[in-house]
């Protein structure tokens, strides 16, 4: 297997110095392993510049089936300590930024707590990409803000609201809150993929003008706190706050939909129904009841 794990490393990271240091190997060395398969295969798997590396189209079509048959030897490796009654395994998740961030590591620490030997993967992705992870099973576990893909089991966890971030001195900020009409003059600070701010005016007949977009939460909130515009960002996104800007809910309420999906591989892993469990009750309670718990098919079975 160790030549398929460092062909997914490099076509992830797609830096073969850095895949290197990740995995104790020597740069030659890991060079060295993509040579061998490239001559074995009888073509080559990436392109190499000054920048990293990128997967050729042949090599794009052969990371799905990499990443499936590491997932299923990792299954294999769980079934094993299952038989031999040994508390030992493998988990892979993907989530979204806000939940890596802001979630996992308290879900993580009371699963981790009960089972210390398991090895964690965690991937962070935007939601678009938790889909596609879960559909070519390159995850096993996945934190989402989008539907999850039909062949996978989910779980609705909770409605996150948006919310409108102002400068100290905005004249909305004296609102208590905010209708979206009120906002068609303004110049926005997006968030990625700007999905937060055509969803509020998804309805309206209404173009927003959007002038910088920035990759991270703290970019965007350092932007509105300096006057540059305003933003929408989801509740989850404002937890670790530490800006001096105003933040005022929608009026009408305005909500994106946080699920937490399995794919098909990980219902032979003894250890998601025991995660997924672990991670309802911890929402469960951060929010003291106020969640939407509703399941999307058949699930691992749980003890909440």
């Amino acid at each position: 297997m160790n030549e398929y794990e460092v062909f997914e490393k490099v076509a992830s990271i797609k830096n073969i110095t850095k895949v290197a240091e990740l995995m104790g190997y020597t740069q030659s060395a890991v060079s060295h392993i993509i040579r061998k398969m490239e001559q074995k295969y009888g073509f080559p798997l990436f392109e190499r510049s000054y920048s990293g590396v990128k997967l050729t189209a042949n090599g794009e079509a052969l990371l799905p089936y990499v990443r499936g048959m590491l997932n299923y030897y990792n299954q294999m490796q769980d079934c094993i300590a299952k038989i031999n009654n040994v508390n030992v395994g493998s988990l892979i998740i993907g989530a979204t930024s806000s939940i890596s961030t802001e979630w996992l590591p308290s879900v993580l620490h009371i699963f981790l707590q009960k089972h210390p030997d398991f090895q964690i993967q965690l991937h962070n992705y935007n939601s678009s990409q938790v889909y596609a992870a879960l559909q070519d099973l390159s995850i096993e576990v996945g934190f989402l803000s989008i539907t999850p893909p039909p062949e996978s089991s989910y779980i609705t966890l909770r409605k996150d609201p948006l919310y409108v971030l102002l400068p100290k001195d905005h004249p909305l900020a004296s609102l208590d809150a905010i209708p979206p009409e009120l906002l068609r003059s303004e110049h926005f600070i997006a968030l990625g993929s700007r999905h937060y701010i055509h969803q509020t005016f998804n309805d309206m007949d209404f173009t927003p003008n959007i002038i910088f977009t920035a990759s991270t939460n703290g970019a965007v909130m350092a932007m509105v706190e300096q006057g540059l515009g305003i933003s929408i960002l989801p509740s989850l996104r404002l937890e670790s706050n530490y800006r001096d800007i105003v933040i005022r809910p929608l009026s009408p309420g305005i909500n994106r939909t946080l699920y937490l999906a399995f794919s098909t591989l990980a219902k032979t892993n003894p250890a998601v129904g025991e995660f997924l469990n672990d991670a309802m009750v911890w929402v469960y309670d951060k929010y003291d009841g106020d969640v939407e718990f509703r399941l999307g098919s058949l699930i691992p079975e749980l003890t909440i």
